[in-house]
């Protein structure tokens, strides 16, 4: 009887180590996920805030040589 209990213990105790080693695993891959997101927005944003940049001096020039008043 004291066997199964000892055994039932170790069994409990593999199984929290494992539990813990996966939640530990799964905070680095959403680690991972979200730096890795916050860099493709980051670049978006940039590309986005240069083409912005392109159309305004684009309005810009066509205002100035089309719109003369």
């Amino acid at each position: 009887m004291h066997n199964m209990e000892v055994m039932q213990r170790e069994k409990e105790h593999n199984q929290e180590t494992d539990k813990l080693k996966m939640n530990s695993k799964i905070g680095d891959i959403s680690e991972e996920v979200s730096k890795k997101l916050m860099q493709k927005e980051m670049k978006l944003r940039e590309e986005m805030q240069s083409k912005y940049s392109e159309l305004e001096k684009v309005r810009f020039q066509y205002v100035r040589n089309y719109c003369h008043v």
